[in-house]
């Protein structure tokens, strides 16, 4: 019940975060926006006036009128059914939109009013590699993708004031740093105006050119799509040194899009010369629900299974060199890693950020011990097999690739035990490895210190 009462609390925190977003947009004083506590007791007001009382408890035995009243009680007509959401979306945990495509649904990933006297609402949606904007009347009418640019939008925000209207939105790609751009109404998309230079020195620079590379899975014929990054002054040349680089959650998916942050290291890496080959594997967003949860009872094995296919396909196209293969993620790029390195000797040097190498030991020490209950299909005790399955350590004795291995001192997330356990096996195995320790972070790197020593 704990669990119950938490997680109607975060949709009702949620809620008011969103009611006073709104209430921002359309100039409400902040006097007359209500605090959190008001907030709360007018839903919880509302919850109970929203059905009908009880009808009263009869006491004592019936009457002869009350039983006559109950034989000449008349049936009410039934009133029209009212239109509920399919069940599709209904059932749907993970934000997808309830209108298919043909690679899927479209994964909603911001949304806001629409300019001042229009009902519509408009969505960033991620749909592939890119999020592109839509609009929508209602949850049963279909999406209306707008006419615009390709790429990523980001971060999409609406005004009204004086009934003028402001749309403003952050828009990148491959070869575009981000910057904000401005609309007065949605049908101008196809001539927003940029209103900031923040990334102009991105612009003088030659930058990694991308675009959206895909193969086939021939275990089950599934087509993979990934982001294939080419160096500067090398975009579509043959024979280049690869670099795997995979991306973590897995809910998530690597777009085109402009980041540099440490977290996304694409862009870094492919002004080093590598070509980055960024799949988009089984459990990636924005492919449909059953490519969603391909990655159920086999949380390792399908996924990885769908790089190496990738990785095969960019050899045989003569892109990538065989000779010349690196490997790496964090979090759960980190998990495939340390996997994949126990399935083949192909790469010539692993880099692994926060992987896991036994996950029973995860399951009981991480924060989220029912993220593997959940994707795995029980307790270790109930499927040790699968547990064993997905861990490398099982499987060191095939280890032959030297490896970096970074990890975060306080990382709940990804136990830091899994690195040390990891570099212990491969010290033990003769095996080339190094580890670094950022001190004081958590999962995510948030000071300069562990940025600057990731540097």
């Amino acid at each position: 019940m704990k669990i119950i009462f938490h997680l109607i609390d975060l949709s009702l925190v949620n809620a008011w975060l969103l009611y006073r977003r709104h209430c921002s947009q359309n100039q409400i004083h902040t006097k007359d926006v209500l605090s959190l506590l008001t907030f709360r007791i007018d839903v919880a007001k509302s919850l109970l006036q929203s059905s009908p009382p009880p009808p009263p408890v009869q006491r004592g035995r019936p009457s002869l009128q009350n039983i006559s009243d109950q034989n000449n009680t008349t049936i009410d007509v039934r009133a029209a059914p009212v239109p509920v959401p399919p069940t599709s979306t209904r059932i749907d945990k993970f934000d997808h939109w309830p209108v298919s495509t043909t690679k899927g649904r479209c994964a909603v990933k911001d949304f806001a009013l629409l300019e001042n006297g229009r009902k519509d609402v408009i969505l960033l949606g991620q749909l592939n590699t890119e999020i592109q904007i839509y609009t929508q009347r209602s949850a049963y009418d279909p999406l209306i993708k707008l006419t615009g640019w390709n790429e990523t939008h980001e971060n999409l925000v609406t005004t009204c004031v004086e009934s003028k209207s402001t749309i403003t939105f952050i828009h990148s790609s491959f070869g575009a740093p981000p910057e904000i751009y401005c609309i007065n109404t949605i049908d101008q998309l196809n001539s927003a105006k940029k209103v900031t230079k923040e990334n102009k020195l991105f612009t003088e620079r030659n930058l990694p050119k991308g675009i959206s590379y895909r193969w086939i899975n021939k275990d089950d014929e599934t087509e993979i799509e990934s982001v294939l990054l080419y160096p500067p002054n090398k975009h579509q040349e043959k024979n280049l040194p690869l670099l795997v680089l995979m991306h973590g959650e897995p809910y998530s998916a690597d777009l085109n899009t402009f980041r540099t942050d440490w977290f996304y290291i694409a862009g870094m890496m492919a002004t080093e010369y590598w070509l980055v080959f960024q799949p988009n594997y089984r459990g990636s967003t924005s492919y449909g629900d059953e490519f969603l949860h391909g990655i159920l009872e086999v949380l390792i094995a399908r996924p990885g299974k769908d790089v190496l296919f990738g990785v095969d396909a960019l050899v045989q196209d003569g892109i990538a060199d065989p000779e010349r293969l690196a490997i790496g993620g964090y979090s759960y790029g980190g998990h495939l890693t340390n996997w994949l390195i126990t399935q083949t000797t192909r790469f010539n040097a692993a880099l692994t950020g926060a992987g896991a190498v036994e996950h029973v030991n995860s399951w009981g020490l991480a924060d989220l011990a029912l993220y593997r209950t959940y994707k795995l299909g029980g307790f270790p005790w109930q499927v040790s097999n699968r547990y064993q399955q997905v861990s490398p350590i099982f499987q060191f004795d095939k280890f032959r690739t030297p490896t970096y291995i970074a990890v975060d001192e306080n990382d709940y997330r990804v136990p830091t035990s899994q690195a040390y356990l990891l570099k212990r096996s491969l010290h033990v195995l003769g095996i080339p490895s190094k580890l670094i320790v950022f001190p004081g972070e958590g999962h995510i790197l948030k000071t300069i210190h562990g940025m600057r020593k990731l540097k």
